[in-house]
């Protein structure tokens, strides 16, 4: 059983490899370190000091603290990483008090090929079972998204490879749409189909065009052909393109 487990997760890395998604696991004496480092404040937060690390939370007193969707009787929450020493992240460490700094999570994360830089750099942490995230799209191209997962045995990222043609235009959505069957309204076919390339005013004016639009997020009214996750080891990082389909 244990093989069999072995070559499903060869597989599935095969799978996101082949869709640019890259799985990363320490392999130096420091990365190592690190991530035992990594585990042991994930250890401490949440399941040795909760009521301390969740009341530093809730005080929230440089409003670097949110929520993410997905969570339930438990929140997802998160934290803006910065350099500040008295930021929460940074008071979080600090009582953790084990040698791990914000530098040497940015350090350890850089080690990703072609990232240069974190920006929307945060720690995601709950504090129990979460009903976890819709399917969502969060950034567009050339950004990617980097996660480093700290806790012992964290189920990674979702991602979706998506099912048939790209929905890439208006155009191309409505031919899926009646593909799969639905009576799509006159006027609805004939505003897409005529107005995809016209750029967009007032509010949507930053998405330019419908089509400009559905290239960045189309992949979301695809059909989904396969869900792939992996159980992850403490400072092993997942990095997947700026316009992949995935949930936490």
């Amino acid at each position: 059983m244990a093989a069999l487990h072995g070559a499903d997760e060869a597989h599935i890395k095969r799978e996101m490899e082949a869709m640019g998604v890259e799985c990363i696991e320490p392999a130096s004496e420091r990365e190592e370190a690190t991530a035992t480092l990594m585990e042991a404040f994930a250890t401490f937060v949440l399941e040795e000091q909760p009521r301390q690390s969740l009341a530093i939370l809730q005080e929230n007193h440089d409003g670097s603290v949110g929520e993410l969707q997905g969570g339930g009787e438990h929140a997802i929450y998160r934290v803006e990483i910065t350099d500040d020493e008295e930021s929460v992240v940074s008071r979080l460490l600090r009582n953790f008090g084990g040698g791990l700094t914000v530098e040497r999570i940015r350090r350890h994360m850089l080690r990703c090929r072609d990232v240069e830089k974190l920006d929307n750099f945060m720690l995601v942490l709950a504090f129990g079972p979460t009903s976890g995230q819709i399917r969502h799209i969060d950034a567009m191209v050339p950004n990617r998204q980097l996660c480093c997962y700290m806790s012992r045995d964290c189920p990674s990222t979702v991602v979706y490879a998506p099912d048939g043609p790209a929905v890439d235009s208006a155009a191309a959505l409505v031919a899926l749409w009646e593909e799969g069957g639905l009576d799509v309204p006159a006027a609805l076919r004939r505003l897409l189909v005529e107005e995809g390339r016209r750029q967009l005013e007032g509010r949507f004016k930053f998405w330019r065009t419908i089509d400009d639009a559905l290239r960045c997020f189309g992949k979301l009214y695809q059909p989904v052909a396969r869900r792939l996750a992996l159980t992850c080891a403490p400072g092993t990082l997942l990095s997947a393109g700026g316009n992949d389909v995935h949930a936490g």
